[in-house]
C-alpha cells in the first residue's frame, strides 16, 4: 500500500513561509499618496489603521514582535484625545485629557519608531546602510514616509 493511498497517512502539504529580507512577502505596495490621501480625509483615524496592519503583518515573522497591549494603550489614548477636542466646563478634567492625548500622540510617534526597526530586521538594513529609513522623516511624517520605503524596498527586490 502507497503513502497516497493510506488514508490514515499525514497530509502532504507545501508552507509558504515569507522568506527572510521579502518584504513583499509580508506588506502590499501600496501608493504613499493614498495613505496621505486616506489620513486626510479620515482625521489621522487611517494612520493609526496603517500603523495597526502592518505591524499585525509583521508581528509573525519576526522575533520581539510589538506588543498588542502597547498598541492598544496608544489606541486608546488617541479615542481619549478627541474626547480633549470637546469643550469642557471644568478645566482640570481637560487638562488630564489633553494630557492623555499628548501621551497618545507620543506614544504613536515610538509605535512607529518601533515598527521602522523591525522593518529594517526582516530587510537585513543594517545601521550604516545609506537605504535605510531615515529617523528624522520618520518622525515628520511617520506611516507616509514608512510606506513610501516599504515601497522603494519592494521595488529592489
Amino acid at each position: 500500500m502507497t503513502d497516497t493511498a493510506n488514508p490514515y497517512s499525514a497530509p502532504q502539504s507545501e508552507v509558504n513561509a515569507p522568506s527572510a529580507g521579502k518584504l513583499s512577502a509580508i506588506f502590499p505596495r501600496f501608493t504613499a499618496w493614498a495613505v496621505f490621501g486616506l489620513g486626510l480625509i479620515t482625521l489621522g483615524i487611517y494612520s493609526f489603521y496603517w500603523l495597526f496592519s502592518r505591524t499585525r503583518q509583521i508581528n509573525p515573522v519576526i522575533e520581539s514582535p510589538i506588543s498588542p497591549l502597547f498598541m492598544g494603550a496608544t489606541l486608546g489614548l488617541y479615542i481619549v484625545g478627541f474626547a480633549s477636542n470637546i469643550p469642557l466646563n471644568n478645566p482640570i478634567v481637560t487638562m488630564v485629557l489633553s494630557l492623555m492625548s499628548l501621551a497618545g500622540s507620543i506614544m504613536f510617534v515610538v509605535w512607529a519608531f518601533r515598527l521602522r526597526s523591525r522593518i529594517h530586521q526582516v530587510a537585513n538594513i543594517s545601521i550604516s546602510d545609506p537605504s535605510r529609513i531615515n529617523p528624522v522623516l520618520t518622525f515628520f511624517f511617520s506611516v507616509i514616509y514608512l510606506q513610501y520605503k516599504i515601497n522603494q524596498y519592494i521595488d529592489m527586490e
